[in-house]
């Protein structure tokens, strides 16, 4: 980086041996929030960049396809050359519809309560078709106590089985 401008920024499936671009063999570890005791009592080993999460980079591979990662794993400790390394199992081909589920958690289980709420009916209708009344009544009172629609469709699986014919 030097000492303007934006880093270098490589994907790697793990920590490289050395810095494609200066040769540098040491790595700091990225971290961000407030650091632990273990990270104070290293600090040679960490960069700590503070406690919010940077929004989605755009990051080119070696074969030319671009990736969307969410924050660097490791910085190279030279101060001129500062490459940021992105492990490539954290990011994305396709870019997120938006970086708020790093900041607004709560939305997205909002959004997964309405889907919840219109699922269930629907399931307890299909039970009561398929199964009678009281396995419709037993589904609807499990249906309650899920938490996301993941446990929903296992609740689903359960008593419809994996097909599910209307």
């Amino acid at each position: 980086m030097g000492k303007r401008g934006r880093p270098a920024r490589i994907i790697r499936c793990a920590k490289p041996a050395k810095c494609p671009k200066c040769g540098n063999r040491h790595f700091l570890i990225v971290v961000y929030g407030y650091p632990s005791n273990e990270v104070i009592d290293e600090i040679d080993k960490y960069d700590i960049r503070g406690c919010c999460l940077p929004p989605y980079k755009k990051v080119r591979d070696k074969s030319g396809n671009y990736y969307h990662c969410p924050e660097p794993k490791y910085v190279c400790s030279n101060q001129d050359c500062r490459l940021e390394v992105f492990i490539r199992k954290e990011c994305e081909i396709m870019p997120p519809i938006d970086d708020s589920y790093h900041f607004y958690g709560r939305e997205w289980i909002q959004q997964d309560m309405a889907l919840q709420s219109r699922m269930l009916p629907r399931l307890r209708r299909l039970v009561h078709d398929k199964l009678g009344a009281d396995k419709a009544k037993e589904v609807f009172e499990k249906g309650l106590k899920t938490t996301n629609v993941q446990q929903l469709h296992e609740l689903q699986r359960e008593y419809l089985g994996n097909k599910n014919k209307d």
